[in-house]
């Protein structure tokens, strides 16, 4: 089993202290890799590793940055964030921002390590898990930044309706796939979402190459990445409107 753990940390005391709880908690010396500055990172970015703890206020960069980094270069490894200073602010925003925890470095000991490690990286597979149902779900599925209504994540039937790539639509809004006209009806919905999905019934949506089509909407309001934000699912009914329709022209005739 693959327990190498790096640890970012330039205080020799502080890593001294670590190091030996880690050793007492079971996980070997040599599988501790101690990186002191964030440039350091990328060095073993193509290493496999079980665990990263990093404290983030003290290396050399604004925390923003540093986090940043780590989650950049390894995407899929569990993240306990270490701090020297009780305050909540560091923790609330490490969490928010996708880490698995945030220790206290004075309150660290080996039993206190070895089980805050064993729930990091199960927190990080169960995230996964759903981030798989998000990514794999078949109906089209989208969030956007309330604020701003610039996308935040799109799931791969989203990208195959509207006929975008990953990159090209979160560069995009969620008014850029809708007609102008529909525009204020939209923004109006959007900062009165509930937080429990809500049925916002057909809406005229655009695809890449410009063609309209009818959607139905369900959507809720939720926080992503540390944003207030909308997740919305986007069923094509096209089809559907246009059989209805045909059916009300044939009735008529």
């Amino acid at each position: 089993m693959n327990t190498k753990i790096l640890l970012l940390e330039n205080d020799e005391d502080a890593f001294a202290r670590l190091a030996t709880y880690l050793e007492t908690a079971g996980y070997l010396t040599d599988n501790i890799i101690r990186v002191t500055n964030i440039t350091d990172i990328h060095r073993y970015g193509r290493e496999s590793l079980y665990l990263i703890l990093a404290d983030i206020n003290n290396c050399r960069v604004s925390k923003e940055e540093c986090l940043k980094t780590i989650q950049d270069v390894f995407p899929y490894t569990p993240i306990i964030v270490l701090t020297a200073y009780d305050d909540g602010a560091t923790a609330t925003y490490a969490i928010k921002q996708g880490a698995q925890d945030c220790l206290v470095k004075e309150e660290i000991d080996a039993r206190s390590l070895r089980k805050a490690i064993t729930f990091a990286v199960e927190r990080l597979r169960v995230a996964a898990n759903y981030s798989r149902l998000f990514s794999e779900n078949p109906v089209p599925i989208y969030i956007y930044e309330t604020e701003t209504l610039r996308f935040l994540a799109v799931n791969n039937a989203a990208l195959s309706q509207y006929m975008y790539t990953r990159d090209e639509m979160l560069s995009k809004t969620a008014l850029d796939i809708r007609p102008e006209e529909d525009w204020e009806r939209f923004k109006f919905l959007s900062s009165n979402l509930p937080d429990a999905y809500f049925d916002a019934g057909t809406w005229r949506h655009i695809r890449k190459n410009g063609e309209v089509f009818h959607v139905h909407i369900y959507a809720h309001a939720t926080t992503f990445a540390g944003k207030n934000a909308s997740m919305v699912m986007a069923i094509d009914v096209e089809n559907k409107i246009r059989a209805e329709a045909e059916a009300s022209r044939k009735a008529r005739q």
